[in-house]
Order: structure tokens, then sequence, then C-alpha cells
């Protein structure tokens, strides 16, 4: 009963700070923002999904954050290598969507939509991996958590300093306190 509570007072809370921030953008004046979509063509996702099949899914769960991320760059350069002779030469045919007069992407298009196509690619084998396999590629089980850790005092001169970690990641914090001049 508590925990309902708590819950509908901070809807509450939340609710009313999303008015005072919709008046203010309205006191602002400014326009709400468009954002492009950027759709893969379903032919290029298509194409990379099938010329890394066999290789994805062991890249993918390289233990190591490094050298899994090497080996990410490595075959996703290879592929778009494999994918640009492919758009140079015959798959003109479904880049056609492109409003460009010969059908083929620009060079710049090219890197952008694969990057886009490679990185969906890398984050649905990996979520696959997790859900069916049950294997993490950092190696925790998918009930673990990363270990948190937090010091303070870290550096002696500063007026304050603290070391937060959470897995591979770290985050330094300092502070240093001016007079009032």
């Amino acid at each position: 009963a508590q925990m309902k509570e708590a819950m509908y007072l901070a809807n509450d809370a939340v609710r009313k700070q999303c008015e005072a921030q919709i008046e203010l953008a309205k006191r602002a004046g400014r326009a709400k923002k468009d954002y492009k979509l950027y759709l893969v063509p379903e032919e290029l996702a298509a194409s990379m999904a099938k010329l890394c099949a066999d290789r994805i899914e062991n890249v993918c769960t390289i233990p190591g954050k490094e050298a899994r991320m090497v080996a990410l760059d490595e075959l996703r350069a290879e592929l778009r290598g494999a994918l640009n002779m492919l758009n140079e030469v015959d798959i003109a045919e479904y880049l056609e969507t492109l409003d460009n007069e010969k059908g083929l992407m620009s060079d710049a298009e090219f890197g952008f939509m694969t990057a886009i196509a490679f990185d969906n690619l890398v984050r649905e084998t990996t979520r696959n991996v997790i859900l069916e396999k049950q294997f993490r590629p950092d190696g925790r089980s998918t009930t673990e958590i990363r270990p948190l850790s937090a010091e303070v005092g870290v550096l002696p001169v500063v007026h304050g300093s603290a070391l937060f970690s959470r897995g591979e990641t770290q985050a330094l914090v300092l502070a240093t306190l001016g007079n009032e001049k």
C-alpha cells in the first residue's frame, strides 16, 4: 500500500514538472524540432547479415570490451568493403529508393547506412545470445549486475574528490572551491 501511494505521489510530481516544461517551451516561442528518420534499406541489412552470418555471433561474444570492439571494427570495415563493391556493381535496383539519378548511394550515405545497419545487427545478435543462450559478452549471468563501488577523498589536494566505478566504467569527480573574490 505504501509503494502504491509513493508511486501516485511521484506521478503527480512528474506531471507538474512536465506541465511546467510545456509552459516554458510555449513562453520561449521556439518551434518544435523535426527529426528525420533514417531507415536502412532492407536489402542492405539483409546483405550485411548474410555476409557475416557465420562470424557475427562469435565477434559479439568475445570476452573483454576492448578486444570485442577491435574485432567489431575489423568486421565492420571488411563488410563495408564487400558491400561497397556490390554497391558499385549490381545492387542499384534496391538503391532506387534514394533520390539520386544513378540509384547508387554516395560514399557518405553508404557509410552512414552501413554503420546503422551494422549497429542494428550487433545489437540484435547480442540480445539474442543473451536471451537464447543466457550468455553475456562480459561473462556475467543474466541475473548478475555489474560490480558498483564509490570512494571519496581519492585526491589529497582538491576540496573534494570521488571515484565511482560500475563494471569497466569509471568516473572521477573533483570539486575545488574558490573564495568570494
